[in-house]
């Protein structure tokens, strides 16, 4: 609810508009980041193209007052800013935000605003709405079109705040579409009168803001766009971009991966974008459940010393980490830079110890770090087919045991050897051969399964169990195999 001493200044008598107070050009940029804006008036302008998503949309529910929606799904990852976002939060004041914030109400900060309440987010209409009360007919959509690889926001019917019964009027659609290069468009089919109250500095905001508050564009403030209207946000003309970086396991040893086994952590950090990236550092924390193999760090196939202050990486026992400066240029203290069309590799090794889990996992936040504008923190995907980024890993088996090795007890007992009674020789209980057949001491052994002419089972009952040629024996299993030998001795007796 908006704040009640503000309420008669902030009251929207649309009968009444005010001269809107600022409206910005047609184009503008860059900010500090780079990107560019440029609208449907323009000749190199977008298209004003309506894209009406209500009939095959989700309805995002729980959308109020002074509100927001967080955790929303872009079905994929969407680069700004220098960072990329699988989720976004949508406010019910217009505003839509890439980091977890609760709410961003009247009155509105400027953009861009270093330091504000609210940073990183997209003002597409961003101004006293609401989506509460009876009979309000608001209501706001989300699509993924895959087809022309963009995430769709559309705000429909969204009326104003105001101080009255009920207290909610006019109408306003608009919408913005997120491009998976990351290209912005805001798009504005109708607007009701914004009425001006002079009541803060800033009672409607359009633009977008970087991270931090220190870059970003404003299109309007206290000022309503024409309609039907579409802008168009662009990235720098020379950026960096390392959201393709990538990262894997791989067991050494081959086959399942078990507790001593060596795997080798691999990082390829590509720079796909058209500007350097400056001072590239990676700090990646080892897998849980793994020791580090000294000596085995690796950067694009040169030896790095494990020891700090003589080359471009490190590990740090504190932290059981890695660290390597990437790059050309790169020192003992500092990255380097990496440029258009670059990639550099590290690699290391470690050891799966007994204590690991049921999978070892590297990579789960962020560890690469880069300067543009101002420093950049990113991810590395190590699952490209699941959308974000996401960890690599590999599954623990932690009951494999080799059959061949044979499993001995305290007692000396074994698969290959038969059943011992903690010596050399088979006891009078009867050997297990082989062919997983118990017969009686002396006997001579039979190909499981055997049966005479008659089709009785061969060694007058000797056979107890097949158990599988060359099979580990469950401790259960193994048990009852005693059990049956004894009782045989005894009837011997």
């Amino acid at each position: 609810m908006t704040p009640p001493i503000s309420a008669l200044m902030r009251s929207l008598a649309i009968v009444a508009c005010l001269t809107p107070s600022v409206a910005l050009a047609n184009r503008g940029g860059p900010d500090a980041y780079g990107r560019t804006f440029v609208d449907s008036t323009e000749m190199d302008g977008p298209t004003y193209e309506w894209v009406d998503i209500t009939t095959v949309g989700t309805r995002v529910t729980g959308l109020t007052d002074d509100n927001s929606v967080a955790g929303v799904s872009l079905s994929g990852s969407f680069p700004y800013y220098g960072s990329r976002y699988t989720q976004v939060t949508i406010g019910s004041n217009g505003w839509v935000g890439f980091d977890n914030v609760t709410n961003i109400a009247h009155c509105f900060p400027t953009i861009p605003q270093p330091g504000g309440s609210s940073d990183n987010y997209l003002a597409v209409l961003m101004s006293d709405l609401n989506l509460a009360g009876a009979g309000n007919p608001g209501a706001v959509y989300t699509y993924r079109d895959e087809a022309n690889n963009r995430f769709i926001i559309s705000y429909v019917d969204v009326p104003f705040w105001v101080n009255g019964t009920p207290d909610w009027t006019g109408s306003n659609t608009f919408q913005v579409l997120l491009y998976d290069d990351g290209v912005i468009v805001m798009q504005y089919q109708s607007l009701s009168a914004f009425a001006n109250t002079g009541g803060c500095s800033s009672d409607l905001q359009v633009g977008i803001e970087g991270a931090d508050g220190s870059a970003g564009l404003s299109n309007f403030t206290d000022a309503q766009p024409s309609t039907p209207l579409a802008i168009r946000f662009e990235l720098p003309v020379a950026a960096p971009d390392l959201s393709t970086s990538a990262r894997s396991l791989t067991d050494l040893n081959g086959g399942q991966l078990v507790p001593g086994d060596e795997v080798e952590v691999r990082v390829d950090v590509t720079n796909t974008g058209s500007g350097e990236a400056w001072n590239v550092t990676l700090e990646d924390a080892l897998p849980v459940g793994t020791t580090y193999v000294q000596g085995s760090l690796l950067r694009d196939g040169s030896t790095v010393t494990d020891g700090p202050g003589d080359d471009v990486g490190e590990f740090v026992p504190g932290s059981m980490s890695v660290v390597f400066r990437l790059g050309s240029g790169a020192t003992d203290s500092n990255g380097g830079t990496l440029a258009p069309a670059a990639m550099t590799t590290i690699r290391y090794r470690v050891l799966v110890s007994a204590e690991a889990g049921d999978e070892i996992t590297s990579g789960a936040g962020d560890e690469l770090r880069y300067a543009f504008v101002g420093p950049e923190l990113l991810g590395i995907d190590g699952d490209p087919a699941t959308p974000g980024v996401q960890p690599a890993s590999l599954a623990v088996d932690h009951s494999s045991v080799s059959a061949d090795a044979g499993v001995p007890d305290d007692a000396g007992i074994s698969t290959d050897a038969g059943l011992s009674d903690g010596g050399t020789e088979p006891s009078d209980a009867g050997v297990l051969t082989d062919a997983g057949v118990l017969v009686d001491a002396g006997s001579t052994p039979m190909d499981a399964g055997a049966r005479n002419d008659a089709g009785a089972p061969m060694g007058g009952g000797g056979c107890v169990a097949a158990l599988g040629s060359r099979s580990p024996i469950s401790p259960a299993w193994l048990g009852l195999v005693l059990l049956l030998a004894a009782l045989r001795a005894r009837r011997h007796e």
